[in-house]
């Protein structure tokens, strides 16, 4: 019987690979749901550009205070 072992690399590159594969999972999920097509460049492209704007806070928390305070209600 073989043992094979993973360094530190291996492992991460397969973290990277199940991370990618779960993240088109849910832009697939996103697409069924809503009609609207989405590159994961582009999330992480929006995503990072984002985060940097919002010193500290995170993308959710932005969102969450907008939609409390500047967003007109729907009833």
């Amino acid at each position: 019987m073989m043992t094979v072992q993973f360094t530190t690399k291996d492992s991460r590159t397969t973290a990277n690979r199940n991370d990618a594969r779960a993240a088109l999972e849910r832009l697939q999920g996103f697409y069924q749901t809503t009609g609207r097509k989405a590159s994961l460049l582009a999330g992480i492209l929006e995503y990072c550009e984002s985060a940097r704007k919002l010193n500290g806070r995170t993308l959710i928390e932005a969102v969450r205070g907008y939609l409390s305070t500047a967003a007109p209600r729907s009833k």
